[in-house]
């Protein structure tokens, strides 16, 4: 197999969770976590799994936003190899820094893929 600790893909997908009850702190309150579910694979089949939780009442940070921001990284993360995971997650911060969801759930696609 050629270049098998190349990542070929990266995808989000919408995971909403209904809570058993609402979740409110001074900003807003929320009845649904409105999170991302993130899957990073590599060549050899080895898939990496990421969450993250944006919350506008916390950080400003929307589902809709967060998985426009993962796809907009999507070309930086594409090619590279599993072990650049450090550096990959470096770039992206300095890419985006304002998206920290997007980044988190990136990440940590590549550490579960990676470990």
């Amino acid at each position: 197999m050629k270049d098998p600790d190349r990542i070929v893909s990266l995808t989000a997908r919408r995971l909403d969770c209904p809570l058993r009850e609402a979740f409110a702190i001074s900003g807003g309150t929320q009845s649904v976590a409105r999170n991302l579910l993130v899957s990073l694979r590599l060549a050899d089949g080895t898939v990496g799994w990421g969450e993250c939780a944006p919350f506008p009442a916390f950080n400003g940070e929307t589902q809709g936003g967060t998985l426009s921001a993962i796809e907009s990284l999507r070309p930086r993360v594409l090619g590279r190899r599993i072990g650049e995971a450090r550096a990959i997650a470096g770039e992206l911060a300095g890419r985006l820094p304002e998206r920290a969801c997007a980044r988190a759930g990136i990440e940590i696609a590549l550490v579960d893929a990676w470990s």
